[in-house]
This record gives structure tokens, C-alpha cells and sequence, in this order.
């Protein structure tokens, strides 16, 4: 009898973080792997395509996105597999204002939704040229009718004259959040809450294009900032967020595990990403106060790791909130995950259903990175979706959360591997999923485990 060959995997991510934990897992835990390595791209020549030459045996790629094979992908078969750590296209869910697009649509079919509360109010903007704002304030005529209110709102409180508006419901200032369609990790991000605060902004936005410089984004990874920039999402800022750690805004890093055609995961473990400075809307111009990701923080003098970054569940609950009480409860926490599991669901039966702009295939997996945000009463809201999320700003103390998912996700993606081999469509056992691993969404799409894809 012939024995069956071994499988390989090709390691070949650029963040050393998460190198060394995958490298570790095929060769110890995970036993008859094959392990090659690819070097990182900084150590790579430019100009030299990547290459991955066939082997044997099942070969499972764990590269950056930009390195895979999508004609070796695309040609794999049960008999001859080839598992690849990203779906090809992803766009309707990693792009800002294409998932935008798809939950707009999704809610109008679907009212009931948790997400016509879960994502705030969020408007696609358009911009060729800062002299045409008026026709893209006309197309969004909510963030314009906002922002005259708001200016009506401060004559008065200036002239102590009532207007209108005064002591109606939706009388406070109205603040927004506008970020670029493609970029990550923070960058670019501003609020404003005045028509003058906008157009300075994004008169920034194109002197900075006339520099040509780039900028990497989850998608493309690395594209010119005259393409990007002229698309933004902006939306209705969470301006009562919960206060925790001496009044700082956080949000929530969760980790969400996409496998096949499709299910998909939640780990259970999360983080909580705090902002350096003390939460006040005096300030809509400090980053400090408002924007809550560690990669912004990490080269600022005095930087420390222990409070900005916490553990979901071991943390939180020993916090205290902006009035010095112990805050939150372990119950309250497991309600806002519930909210949590229910928000992905109706995320991904959103983006699965435009196969235009995502498409699934039973050969490929993904992890991907949510943001998310807790109110003053502990109401979820849905902030983006991170392809290759960045690892490293879990820190050293709480690399556990990382290691633990990968371990799980490494289990799960083997078990894919068979699963295509034998050419299965049924969903994973509930025995067969690790405990901190919990199944949010579980969709049967049609077409999707073999050929080219359907390029919009």
C-alpha cells in the first residue's frame, strides 16, 4: 500500500509575531506537516515574483496577499489541493464604504436587522476637488442639514436667543467621523462637527495627494493616495462611548475566522484598545482622546503597553468607569458578545449575498479583524472590518489571545482540508469547533469550490 504524501505548508506572513507562532504549530503540535518558510518582503528583491511550485501532497499557503498564487488557487482540485489563507475577493466587507453600500441593502430588505442599530449612521462620500463640496454635501443633505443645525445651535447658545431647534429632541451637536474607503490601522481618520472644520480637512487631504506619496491599505496593501483618497465613508460619531481606566474611550479588537463556503467564527478572547488621554469633546482635533488604535500610539514618547491594551473578559470587569465605579459586570459583558455573535451573523449574510464583491470558496480561509464599541449602555456598535489584521498590537502580555487563536484557527483549517479533499459541503460538527471558537454564520453558497472567479 502506498502511503498517501505528506501535506505542506508554506509560511510565509512578513510580521515575525505571528511567523513564529504558525512556525511553531506546524512543527510541534500539529503532527506530518511539511514546513517551508518564505522570506518576509523587506528581505525579499522587489522585482522577484513569488513562486510556490506544486507539491504531491495537499499544500495549504499561508502567505501575505499580495504573494498568493490565485492561478495555482483558482486550479486546485480535491485530488491535487491547494488551501489558501485569503478569499481573492473581499472587498464588500474590508472596503468602508462598499460594506456600507451592502448593509444599507441589506437593511432595507431586512428592517428588523440588528444592524439598522448596531452600525451608526453612515453616508459614502465623493470628492474629485475640495471646490465641489456643495454637490457632495447635496447627495448627503443629512451630514449638511447636521452641520447648519449645529451652527444655528452655537449662535444661540452665544446669543442665549432660542431658535427653533432649541430643547427639540436631536438639539445637541451633531459630530462625524470621516474615514478614507481603503486605509487601516487609523490613518487618515478626523472628526469634525462644522462645515469649516470639513473643508479644512479635506483641503489637507489633497495637498498631501500633490506629494504623491503611498499609503498601505487591507486590500490592495499598496496604492497610490491620489486613488484612494476621493472616497470616504463618514459617519455619526459615538460621542457617549463607556469610559473606562480614568475616563478613556476603547474599542473592541475581536478576531472573526471565515472557513470555506462559508462559516464563520468568533474567538471568544477580544481586546481592548485604549486611547492615551482622558475622553472630552472640548477637542475634536486630538487624535489622543478619540482614536483608540495602539499602532498610533506605540511610537509616542512614554508609551506603555499595560494601559493600553486589556483583556476583554479578565479586565474589564476590574475597571472602574468615568464615575469611579466598578464597571462592567461579567453579565453585561456576555450581552454585549451576544450582540456581538448577532451583528456578524447579519454582517456576513449581508456581504455573502453581493458575490460581486465577496466571493467564498471552499478552498480558501481568512482572519480577519472587527471593530467594535460599547456605548454608556452597553449597546454594541459595528466600527470596520481589517483583512490581515495587525497582530503585533496585542502587545507581550496578552500574545496568549493571539497564540490561542491561531491554534484553534490551525485546527479548524486542517479540518477544511480534509473536508475539501472528500469533497464535503456539510457544516464542521459542533464537536469538531475548539470552545473559544463560536460559529456565528453558516451559508451554503453555490459555485464556489472550483474555476476562475466572477470579477466584478
Amino acid at each position: 500500500m502506498v502511503d498517501s504524501p505528506s501535506p505542506t505548508v508554506v509560511i510565509g506572513l512578513d510580521e515575525p509575531y505571528v511567523r513564529a507562532i504558525l512556525d511553531h504549530l506546524f512543527k510541534g503540535q500539529l503532527e506530518g506537516w511539511t514546513v517551508k518558510s518564505l522570506a518576509p518582503t523587506h528581505e525579499r528583491d522587489p522585482d522577484t515574483l513569488v513562486s510556490v511550485t506544486p507539491t504531491a501532497g495537499p499544500l495549504l499557503l499561508w502567505l501575505e496577499y499580495e504573494d498568493l498564487d490565485w492561478d495555482l488557487i483558482f486550479n486546485s482540485t480535491p485530488s491535487r489541493p491547494v488551501l489558501a489563507n485569503a478569499y481573492c475577493i473581499r472587498k464588500g466587507l474590508i472596503r468602508k464604504a462598499q460594506m456600507a453600500f451592502n448593509i444599507h441593502k441589506y437593511v432595507a430588505k431586512n428592517p428588523d436587522s440588528i444592524l439598522t442599530r448596531a452600525v451608526p449612521a453612515t453616508f459614502i462620500f465623493e470628492l474629485d476637488h475640495p471646490d465641489y463640496l456643495d454637490e457632495a454635501l447635496n447627495e448627503n443633505f443629512e451630514i449638511d442639514q447636521a452641520l447648519t443645525q449645529n451652527a444655528q445651535l452655537r449662535e444661540a447658545q452665544g446669543t442665549g436667543v432660542e431658535t427653533e431647534n432649541t430643547g427639540k429632541a436631536g438639539s445637541e451637536i451633531q459630530r462625524f467621523i470621516l474615514k478614507p474607503s481603503l486605509t487601516g490601522r487609523g490613518a487618515g481618520i478626523h472628526l469634525f462637527d462644522t462645515r469649516e472644520d470639513l473643508e479644512e480637512i479635506l483641503e489637507s487631504y489633497f495637498e498631501d495627494d500633490s506629494d504623491d506619496e503611498e499609503v498601505e491599505d487591507e486590500d490592495t496593501r499598496s496604492v497610490d493616495q491620489g486613488t484612494q483618497i476621493r472616497e470616504w465613508v463618514v459617519q455619526a460619531y459615538v460621542d457617549r462611548p463607556l469610559l473606562l481606566a480614568g475616563g478613556r474611550k476603547f474599542h473592541i479588537r475581536a478576531y472573526v475566522l471565515a472557513l470555506g463556503a462559508v462559516e464563520v467564527f468568533l474567538w471568544r478572547d477580544m481586546l481592548c484598545l485604549f486611547a492615551p488621554h482622558r475622553y472630552t469633546l472640548d477637542d475634536l482635533t486630538d487624535h489622543g482622546v478619540h482614536l483608540t488604535n495602539t499602532c498610533l500610539q506605540t511610537n509616542r514618547p512614554g508609551f506603555d503597553e499595560s494601559r493600553a491594551v486589556y483583556s476583554f473578559w479578565d479586565d474589564l470587569p476590574t475597571l472602574t468607569n468615568a464615575q469611579g465605579e466598578q464597571a462592567p459586570t461579567p453579565e453585561a459583558l456576555e450581552a454585549a458578545f451576544d450582540q456581538m455573535k448577532t451583528v456578524l451573523h447579519d454582517l456576513f449574510d449581508a456581504v455573502t449575498s453581493e458575490t460581486t464583491t465577496f466571493q467564498a470558496r471552499q478552498n480558501c480561509f481568512e482572519l480577519f479583524g472587527f471593530d467594535f464599541l460599547l456605548d454608556e449602555r452597553y449597546g454594541v456598535y459595528l466600527l470596520e472590518a481589517n483583512a490581515f489584521p495587525d497582530f503585533k498590537q496585542t502587545g507581550t502580555r496578552l500574545q496568549p489571545v493571539v497564540e490561542g487563536l491561531f491554534e484553534a484557527s490551525a485546527q479548524l483549517v486542517t479540518r477544511q482540508l480534509e473536508r475539501y479533499q472528500s469533497e464535503g459541503t456539510e457544516p464542521l460538527p459542533e464537536e469538531a469547533i475548539p470552545p473559544k471558537l463560536h460559529r456565528v454564520f453558516s451559508k451554503a453558497l453555490l459555485g464556489r469550490s472550483a474555476g476562475m472567479p466572477s470579477f466584478p
